[in-house]
């Protein structure tokens, strides 16, 4: 069985795949997520971590969190699937290291990017 935010992550991450949440769109807020769930906010709070992590989302300080354009890798050895579904199709267990994150202020090309105003403070994480 699933914890509750494995339940709240599957069900978001499928809005997203099949296009009901579209990219760009801000997703519910904690407090709605909350509500919506039946969950604390340490729940909720885990669930969208790790919609960002597996790229499906993006958190923008003061603004939300919004939804990625998702990428897919094609393989030589058949079709275009994403990385982290091939590996877990071969049994491999993928994870993301940060090593790297700062807060800084946005620059007019990533402002531009990321739908901001310029000089917006945002997260910076290499990975």
């Amino acid at each position: 069985m699933m914890s509750k935010y494995e339940q709240i992550y599957t069900e978001i991450s499928k809005s997203i795949d099949n296009k009901q949440l579209k990219e760009g769109c801000k997703i519910p807020s904690e407090t709605e997520l909350m509500k919506q769930y039946e969950a604390s906010r340490g729940t909720v709070r885990k669930a969208v971590d790790l919609l960002q992590e597996r790229g499906y989302v993006q958190k923008i300080h003061g603004k939300g969190v919004f939804v990625l354009k998702r990428k897919n890798i094609e393989f030589n050895f058949g079709g275009i699937v994403s990385f982290q579904e091939e590996n877990e199709r071969l049994g491999r267990h993928c994870i993301t290291e940060v090593v790297e994150m700062d807060k800084e202020k946005a620059t007019k090309e990533i402002a531009k990017l990321l739908n901001v105003k310029e000089k917006t403070e945002i997260d910076h994480i290499k990975r």
